[in-house]
């Protein structure tokens, strides 16, 4: 196979691609955001992503308004 087909993507992220937002964020405001701290988790899940760890920390930061648990799949909710 030649080498300009194969792309080889990293684990993690290149901060050097992220800057703070300065002034008021329209994508943040337009989704009710603003002030928020928010987290989420765009990966693969399998048995070693170990999701259960994710979705505890979810549950347990739910009574904290300031704080939104963000998922590509859509609305999640935890069961105990």
């Amino acid at each position: 196979m030649a080498s300009g087909k194969i792309t080889v993507i990293k684990n993690g992220a290149d901060i050097s691609l992220y800057k703070p937002v300065t002034g008021k964020n329209p994508v943040a405001d337009s989704l009710g955001l603003e002030g928020k701290f928010v987290a989420s988790y765009f990966g693969t899940h399998g048995m070693a992503h170990h999701l259960e760890t994710v979705l505890h920390a979810a549950q347990r930061l739910q009574d904290y308004p300031d704080v939104l648990f963000a998922s590509p799949y859509g609305e999640v909710k935890c069961q105990k």
